[in-house]
C-alpha cells in the first residue's frame, strides 16, 4: 500500500475501509478488500497526531 510520503501515525477502520494519518499533513482513505487506495480527505497544515471515527450519524473522521 502506497501513498503517505511520510510515517502514518494514526489508524482507523470501519469495516472494508482504512483511514490512515500521517506526517506528511494528509488522511487517505484504503479499500481493504483489495489493499487499493480511495482517495485523500485534504491536506492539513500540520502532521495528523490522532483520529477518532464517529459512525453514530453516518461516518466522520475527526483528527488533531
Amino acid at each position: 500500500m502506497e501513498g503517505h510520503t511520510d510515517s502514518i501515525t494514526s489508524m482507523v477502520l470501519d469495516e472494508f475501509i482504512l483511514i490512515t494519518g500521517s506526517d506528511d499533513h494528509s488522511i487517505r482513505l484504503w479499500n481493504m478488500r483489495n489493499f487499493t487506495p480511495s482517495g485523500v480527505v485534504g491536506t492539513h497544515a500540520e502532521a495528523i497526531q490522532d483520529m477518532i471515527l464517529i459512525k453514530e450519524s453516518g461516518l466522520l473522521v475527526a483528527c488533531s
